[in-house]
């Protein structure tokens, strides 16, 4: 679900690209965008927070990919590209500018660091490049974001087409340029070891070169006394800006007293009404209270400093039919306005029921209701 259906704002086509830039990130990277262990976290993450950044997963792309992936995922479907095969063609070009890319694997990411230090020797991506054709084909249709419309499952197909194509064309292109190089370097050593052998009877050339080091270290050791005076300034600039950066929201409830609870974060906690300092940017905002529903809603700092929750009450429906009919209803002690027969709206709960009629005993019952349910009660004097 893109950021705006999240938060009720219109939805085009924008936000199935933004669902395909999902699938395209977890097919190159082995991992999703977004991820949270409860539904208001992951909501919260969608809204607010930024994907890691494909290259710290999957260091053989580079940043053209992540250009196109990020503007694929903005936060604002006026900054993604305007048609989803625009999206797949950005993303094409940039997989052919990131010479031995490859498909991470789900799960990958665990070893990623012993990855990231070999990245020098290209051999190994050549290796793993071999699996980037079987693995976007079982991405995409795990993908939820499929089930949404047709449309989008001809689109998330094409782009999927077109990455696997781009992985065929360029990953054999890319071995030939990788070998090449490795090439050369023998002949170097080859040159190198013939002229010692021809220099060796001047040994009064290596005198000199060893007199020029001496002036080195004298030169290495006056950049030192300049390193002082410019880590002054540093430390005084990072604790000016975070102050300012808090702003005081007013948090309320209708009706009042319920837990509100910010970002999933039990420091952001208070009943309310109450105020909370939060950071600007989005957030998703929680609030529970006994006998209504738990409501979710998502604001924005500082655009929203006062944001008021409405809850709704756990209620059900009461049925109520007399022979004869034209009896007094009292509930809990309260006597209803209406004669039977008569349909009440009540809060969740256990009831205590008295109908009365004149000329005839009371009848004394336990009723008890429950959210969203209908529940019929009928009665008869004289049977």
């Amino acid at each position: 679900m893109s950021p705006e259906q999240i938060q009720g704002h219109p939805v085009d086509g924008r936000a199935d690209q933004w669902a395909l830039a999902v699938i395209v990130y977890e097919i190159l990277t082995g991992e999703k965008p977004f991820v949270g262990d409860s539904m208001p976290a992951l909501v919260y993450r969608i809204v607010r927070e930024e994907p890691v950044a494909p290259q710290r997963i999957n260091p053989s792309l580079n940043n053209a990919v992540e250009a196109v992936l990020r503007r694929g995922l903005n936060k604002e479907p006026d900054k993604r590209y305007p048609t989803c095969a625009e999206f797949a063609e950005a993303l094409t070009g940039a997989l052919k500018s990131a010479k031995g890319w490859k498909v991470l694997p789900p799960g990958t990411s665990q070893s990623m660091p012993t990855i990231a230090r070999s990245t020098g020797p290209k051999p190994e991506l050549q290796t793993y490049s071999a699996t980037q054709p079987p693995t976007p084909p079982e991405a995409a249709p795990s993908s939820g974001a499929s089930r949404k419309s047709m449309r989008l499952g001809f689109l998330m197909g094409a782009a999927a087409g077109a990455v696997i194509l781009a992985a065929l064309i360029i990953v054999p292109k890319l071995r030939q340029p990788d070998r090449a190089p490795e090439l050369p370097p023998p002949s170097p050593p080859s040159a190198a070891t013939s002229q010692p052998q021809t220099n060796v009877p001047t040994p009064a050339e290596s005198k000199p070169a060893a007199a020029a080091p001496a002036p080195a270290p004298a030169a290495a050791a006056k950049p030192a006394a300049s390193v002082p005076p410019i880590a002054k300034p540093i430390p005084a600039t990072p604790p000016k800006p975070a102050a300012p950066q808090e702003k005081a929201v007013a948090l309320s409830t209708a009706p009042a007293g319920a837990t509100v609870t910010v970002d999933s974060n039990p420091e952001l906690s208070c009943t309310s009404p109450c105020s909370l300092n939060l950071m600007p940017g989005r957030h998703a905002l929680a609030a529970k209270l006994d006998g209504h529903r738990p409501t979710l809603k998502i604001f924005e700092v500082p655009r929203d400093l006062s944001v008021n929750v409405s809850l709704d009450a756990l209620q059900g429906t009461l049925v109520i039919r007399t022979t004869p009919p034209g009896a007094t209803i009292t509930l809990n002690g309260k006597r209803q306005d209406k004669l039977s027969p008569v349909v009440l709206t009540l809060p969740a709960g256990r009831y205590k029921m008295v109908l009365s009629k004149e000329g005839l005993p009371d009848q004394e019952d336990e009723v008890e209701i429950k959210d969203g349910s209908l529940k019929n009660y009928d009665y008869s004097w004289g049977r």
